[in-house]
């Protein structure tokens, strides 16, 4: 068999990795206390050490990489290729399979701990981040797919689309673009009229609604009854 090719650099970060659970916690401690073990100062020829820069050991052959600490990302980026290191193959190929799944299961198995669990429900349900109207339209959904219905879906919160506006979120931009220093909405004409038209739009759009799911009420799916 042919042996698994480690990725220079790891597709997550260890707060990703740790919030998945792919690892043991001891596992995980172990992997943060090696990234941190070989980062270590750069010393100049004459022994001084170089502000803001940090050289990593990789480990392979005396392989090494340099970076400058003047950005969240070249350090972000240096812990990863230095994780990529630390890791077995197996754990990098179970990481980049199953990180972003496990960390939406992990955070679902919690946010359904801390919930309102409700047996019945008249408005709309999220089930994973598809929406329908209501649990009927949801019933319908899986009867037509032959698919089971889950434990639980959540109930939707609807969003208004537009709120309220004020002359000033309009013109904004325009005025910080065009306009001179310290311009503003004072030195428009016709500002009374347009927050008229504004009022009215959003009075015309006051139905306009979308959707989000609301992680604090989870609804039960009764199971299906025997037939």
């Amino acid at each position: 068999m042919k042996a698994q090719t480690k990725p220079e650099y790891c597709p997550y970060t260890e707060a990703q990795v740790r919030e998945s659970g792919l690892l043991p916690p001891e596992r995980m401690k172990q992997v943060e206390a090696d990234i941190t073990a070989r980062i270590r100062p750069c010393f100049d020829a004459g022994g001084n050490e170089i502000p803001n820069t940090r050289i990593a050991d990789l480990g392979d052959q005396g392989r090494e990489v340099f970076t400058r600490l003047d950005s969240d990302y070249n350090v972000e980026y240096l812990r990863r290729t230095v994780m990529a290191a630390v890791l077995t193959a197996e754990e990098i190929m179970l990481i980049q399979r199953s990180c972003l799944d496990a960390i939406e299961e992990a955070r679902n198995k919690d946010r359904f701990a801390k919930a309102e669990k409700l047996a019945a429900w008249a408005g709309g349900v999220f089930m994973d981040d598809t929406y329908f109207p209501s649990l009927n339209h949801l019933r319908d959904h899986l009867a037509n797919e032959g698919d089971e219905a889950p434990a639980y879906v959540w109930a939707a919160e609807p969003l208004t689309v537009i709120p309220k506006l004020e002359v000033a979120d309009v013109v904004e931009c325009p005025l910080a673009e065009n306009g001179w220093e310290d311009m503003g909405v004072d030195d428009l004409e016709g500002v009374s009229e347009l927050q008229a038209a504004l009022d009215q739009f959003t009075k015309a759009n006051a139905g306009v609604r979308s959707y989000r799911p609301d992680y604090t009420k989870a609804i039960l799916l009764a199971p299906p009854k025997p037939v």
